[in-house]
């Protein structure tokens, strides 16, 4: 199941009760002609996970985000989705702090001051 995030489905800021900042940036293809996000600082509830910062992020940016509901993976982010499938595939990989992650993006909390990375690519 795939569905797409608007606006309206997230919380409004200050409904946090225990916020910490994080930042988010966002590397899009060059071919995709969109700028990148760089560092955009924004406040969650203290135990969000990856998928819950970006699904913020992408409403705070009102930026279209397509999320596969069955694998809690992010297929795409402002109309950038992932193509094809194994090593000629190209997807939207993200890192903490620099460092890959090498679990879902729902799996992975976050502490205050982490720094979340999206790229697209192999």
């Amino acid at each position: 199941e795939i569905y797409t995030l608007s606006l309206h489905d997230a919380l409004p800021i200050s409904t946090s009760v225990h916020p910490i900042e994080v930042m988010i940036s966002v590397d899009y293809p060059s071919g995709a002609k969109i700028p990148d996000m760089e560092n955009f600082k924004f406040k969650v509830e203290k135990g969000s996970n990856v998928l819950e910062a970006t699904e913020l992020y992408a409403s705070l940016a009102e930026i279209p985000l397509l999320i596969d509901t069955t694998s809690n993976t992010v297929i795409g982010i402002n109309n950038v989705k992932n193509t094809g499938k194994g090593r000629k595939g190209k997807r939207w990989n993200f890192k903490v702090n620099g460092k890959a992650i090498n679990s879902l993006p729902s799996e992975k909390k976050l502490a205050d001051g982490d720094r979340i990375q999206w790229s697209y690519g192999r």
